[in-house]
């Protein structure tokens, strides 16, 4: 483990998923593999049984208690953005450069501890991608917590909150009609910071073997933009160089019907 967190360190894009190999951290124990892409159709029911062609693992309940393998490999990442997110969409953990990228996203209750709830009734959660961006966001969501629900047959929490977003979204509605399934494992991101602007970054997905709780890392392309936008995002940290909002919470964090934060 302690060479695979000084690598880290040393080549934060220096493809994560060899890196665990080599430290011993088998792919098929650790990393989320993709069921399916986004698009492919599945008929109702079957995602339950049988998940593109492979046996589904066992059903399991929802689990708090995060990852110690993550946990690790958190701690190790103090120059990248990084946290751990269930499979439902609740940010569990974040590290200090996440906040600063992404803002403080651990302090909600109920449903709306779940980004993805939040993304279909919460219009401010959307500012921080780019526009254009939102329809390929919306997709890639719902095929995820699809795959996630499959996996969870008989749990009441994703049951409570996949009805509570057919009741409060018709595009949710819309796109969880089309059966798509999906377990995100990398994607390409464009992220709308208030301070630094837009950062084009990469996010790879390291999953348990359950596929549970996923750790997401935020990497730089090489002599890009955004290595630079996190070098001065280090600098400042999470702190507002805006003038500070007179409600003294931020848009995205302003409760609405059926959401509550935690202060």
């Amino acid at each position: 483990m302690t060479s695979l967190l000084l690598l880290l360190k040393i080549t934060p894009r220096l493809q994560l998923r060899s890196t665990l190999f080599l430290a011993g951290i088998g792919r098929a124990g650790f990393l989320g593999e993709r069921i399916t892409t986004v698009g492919h159709q599945c008929p109702e029911g079957v995602e339950e049984a049988h998940l593109a062609g492979h046996h589904a693992p066992p059903s399991f309940a929802a689990d708090d208690h995060v990852s110690p393998n993550l946990l690790r490999l958190l701690d190790a990442l103090t120059e990248l953005p990084a946290q751990v997110v269930s499979d439902l969409g609740e940010v569990l953990v974040q590290n200090r450069m996440a906040v600063a990228l992404l803002g403080e996203q651990t302090a909600y209750t109920g449903l709306a501890r779940s980004f993805t709830y939040r993304w279909f009734t919460q219009p401010a959660t959307r500012a921080l991608y780019l526009r254009e961006d939102h329809e390929h966001q919306s997709r890639v969501q719902v095929a995820d917590l699809r795959a996630a629900v499959a996996l969870r047959p008989r749990d009441p929490q994703a049951a409570k909150l996949v009805g509570a977003m057919h009741a409060a979204s018709s595009e949710f509605d819309d796109l969880w009609g089309r059966h798509d399934v999906a377990v995100r494992r990398s994607d390409r991101k464009r992220i709308v910071h208030p301070t630094v602007g837009i950062v084009c970054i990469d996010c790879e997905v390291l999953a348990t073997a359950r596929q549970d709780q996923r750790l997401l890392v935020f990497t730089p392309r090489p002599g890009s933009d955004a290595a630079g936008q996190l070098e001065l995002l280090r600098v400042i940290g999470h702190q507002n160089l805006t003038a500070p909002d007179p409600s003294g919470t931020p848009p995205d964090l302003i409760p609405h019907s059926g959401d509550q934060y935690r202060s």
